[in-house]
């Protein structure tokens, strides 16, 4: 498991996610950002989760279904 994080971790790395200020009023601001925001995608659901690209907001989102029918808490991550 710590290879394969760290691989991963060094491929995104590799994307020039690096924002454009003079397109700050568009989200993403470069290509690279959405490149990286679809191989995320691409990568959660290969691990099985439901995901998907938002292009109004240019995020990736990605979710675990529930498992149960117990009523518990849901819980959230979140990374900018």
């Amino acid at each position: 498991m710590t290879n394969f994080l760290q691989d991963k971790f060094i491929e995104y790395a590799k994307y020039n996610s690096r924002s454009d200020f003079a397109s700050h009023q568009l989200t993403p601001s470069t290509p690279g950002q959405k490149e990286l925001a679809l191989k995320l995608v691409a990568d959660m659901r290969d691990l099985g989760l439901k995901a998907y690209y938002n292009e109004k907001s240019g995020f990736a989102i990605g979710y675990l279904p529930s498992n149960t029918d117990q009523e518990i808490s849901a819980i959230g991550f979140i990374a900018t």
